[in-house]
């Protein structure tokens, strides 16, 4: 839900500044006609509803952009946020995507991807490594305890205690 919030705002961060820069002009074009009376050539009642309309559809244009903008960009960094929360608990095992139309998120994907294979072998190295030094200690300390097992036995005798 949180990580839902999130791209909720910057959709409508990036709405909201593509809106007002047409909503400042169409606005600044209206308070010259009818404030200062300024004779624009070609606009009166019916183009300043025109001019309305043109606000509408920018408003239309400018959610369409930003919800592209948002799935070009800031998805893939939603994703990589996740990944990088996935690694940082110990699951190498996680891969993103590598197919995107924006270069620097296929170049951070990639090279995620390439991080996330080599901390998989090295977590693999290392838990071999731990598995042979495992191994490699049960096997003589089996050894010692027998003996030390035996050597606590009453069936022994003193003298083939002390031997």
């Amino acid at each position: 839900m949180h990580k839902k919030l999130n791209y909720i705002k910057y959709f409508l961060f990036v709405t909201l500044i593509l809106f007002f820069s047409t909503f400042v002009i169409v606005i600044s074009v209206l308070i010259l006609h009818s404030h200062f009376k300024m004779n624009l050539p070609g606009l009166d009642n019916r183009n300043t509803i025109s001019l309305i309309g043109f606000m509408l559809l920018s408003l239309l244009v400018s959610v369409a952009l930003s919800f592209i903008l948002v799935q070009q960009v800031l998805k893939p960094l939603l994703l990589f946020i996740s990944g990088t929360k996935s690694i940082s608990e110990g699951n190498f095992e996680v891969r993103l995507p590598a197919h995107s139309s924006v270069d620097e998120i296929k170049n951070l994907s990639t090279n995620f991807n390439n991080m996330a294979e080599q901390l998989e072998r090295i977590a693999t190295l290392r838990n071999d490594f731990i598995a042979n030094v495992s191994h490699e200690f049960k096997t003589p300390l089996s050894v010692i305890e027998g003996y030390a097992a035996l050597l606590q036995s009453k069936k022994l005798s003193p003298t083939t205690r002390n031997q």
